[in-house]
Formats: structure tokens, C-alpha cells, sequence
């Protein structure tokens, strides 16, 4: 499978509510494994590229994958 397909196939599944919280989640235990291997010593680091990954899902939906109404992130009122 070529990179590109493989891509084009991971940002469409962020689409989903579903996937970004499951996206979500193995962010947030990989962040937190790379805070403990690293001792501390990289924690700069490691929440520098956990906020780039969370914007990057936060861009993938209007919710970035989020509730409505739960008071993290951007709502579309109705209309």
C-alpha cells in the first residue's frame, strides 16, 4: 500500500467522532509512556508534540472529536 493511500485513509477515519477519541486516547497514554521512559528529562518535548498531535485531530472535525456542549472545543450552533 502506497504512503500517500495509507494517509488519505487515516485523516478519513479522523473524521469520525469515534476514531478521534480513540486517536485521543492512545495520544495521551503514548504521551505519557514517553514522559515516563524519558525520566522527566524530555517532558518539554514529548508535550510540545502531544499539543501538534491534538491540534492536528482537533483540525480533522469541526468538534475535534468532542461532544457538542461539553465545553473543550469549538461548537456549531443550530441553526
Amino acid at each position: 500500500m502506497k504512503f500517500t493511500r495509507l494517509l488519505s485513509a487515516a485523516q478519513q477515519a479522523l473524521k469520525s467522532e469515534k476514531c478521534q477519541q480513540a486517536a485521543r486516547s492512545a495520544l495521551d497514554k503514548a504521551a505519557g509512556a514517553g514522559r515516563q521512559f524519558g525520566q522527566g528529562k524530555h517532558a518539554s518535548t514529548v508535550d510540545k508534540l502531544h499539543r501538534a498531535a491534538s491540534d492536528f485531530i482537533d483540525k480533522q472535525n469541526p468538534n475535534g472529536g468532542r461532544a457538542p456542549g461539553d465545553g473543550r472545543g469549538p461548537v456549531n450552533p443550530p441553526r
